[in-house]
């Protein structure tokens, strides 16, 4: 928690009262995910009912490292933000959000017995869910908020009986708000889409980023370079630059060859590298296309994140 930016936050709700001007204000957490939501609303501008899965019976209480609320609050304050209401059901609901929150609270490493792979859920029943909404044909957005900047590696493991592919969304980078803003984004827009090749894109450079790179291969590069200043890796930056794509190609390969071949598309890889002189922020050049040769733009994996 930020008590300072909550604060804040409370300052600028006070003069909201002030102006009368709640009809066109909001305010909550998040930032970098902002965009997502803008255009979820510009190209879907009709408001749209959601399911909300938790991987607890109690996800929605869970407590979050950066936000001033729990998990529960924050998903409200995100599907508002892109317009979205809850649900009465599954039935009734455009998309699904499955929401993989901590049992009690987040914390930075993985594994972590005592607040975040507790029995406050049960992860199994969740990917069980997961599973028999893609059955019914329902949009399913994945949103991993477990631990911050990063998928959790008991979840994707568990996720490998899924077809990834048929996801609507996923997204675990960053804070929850940031993971929450992309992934709702993801699956109020999952009735527009029709370039599939596009789409297989930008899913895949989602798994690319916070599964392969955030989850796992971001804390094996900083192991072999022998633990530098995450913030900045000075004169080692071409080391990490020449070893990345060395960690990351196969890594990519193995998802694309289990999860997207033999769908009509291809997948061609760029240069792994980093997008600064710190370990953060990665960029994944990718380009998925269709068997016709009609080609997606390059993912969101070429740019960089802030």
């Amino acid at each position: 928690m930020f008590p300072t930016r909550s604060f804040d936050r409370r300052m600028l709700e006070a003069r909201a009262d002030e102006l009368g001007v709640w009809e066109r204000l909001d305010v909550y957490p998040g930032a970098d995910e902002v965009p997502c939501a803008l255009l979820a609303r510009a190209l879907r501008p009709e408001t749209v009912p959601v399911w909300v899965r938790y991987s607890g019976v109690g996800g929605a209480g869970a407590e979050m490292l950066y936000e001033d609320r729990p998990a529960g609050e924050l998903v409200r304050a995100h599907l508002r933000a892109a317009g979205c209401v809850l649900a009465d059901g599954p039935a009734d609901a455009a998309f699904i959000l499955a929401v993989n929150t901590p049992g009690t609270r987040q914390v930075h490493r993985q594994p972590d017995f005592g607040t975040v792979d507790t029995p406050h859920r049960h992860l199994p029943a969740f990917v069980d869910a997961v599973r028999a909404d893609l059955r019914a044909g329902r949009p399913v957005s994945v949103a991993d908020i477990a631990y911050p900047n990063g998928a959790e590696a008991r979840l994707w493991t568990l996720m490998q009986g899924l077809p990834l592919a048929e996801l609507a969304g996923f997204s675990a980078w960053n804070t929850a708000g940031n993971t929450l803003g992309s992934a709702v984004a993801f699956g109020k827009l999952a009735a527009l889409v029709t370039d599939r090749a596009g789409h297989a894109g930008t899913l895949l450079s989602r798994l690319v980023d916070d599964v392969l790179y955030q989850g796992e291969v971001r804390s094996l590069l900083r192991a072999e370079l022998g633990q530098p200043s995450p913030f900045d890796l000075g004169p080692q930056l071409h080391a990490a630059n020449r070893r990345l794509p060395q960690l990351m190609n196969p890594r990519v390969q193995a998802v694309w060859e289990r999860h997207f071949a033999g769908r009509g598309l291809s997948l061609e890889l760029g240069e792994a590298r980093l997008a600064w002189p710190r370990l953060f922020t990665g960029v994944f050049p990718m380009s998925v296309r269709s068997a016709s040769g009609d080609g997606a733009p390059p993912s969101p994996g070429d740019r960089p994140k802030g």
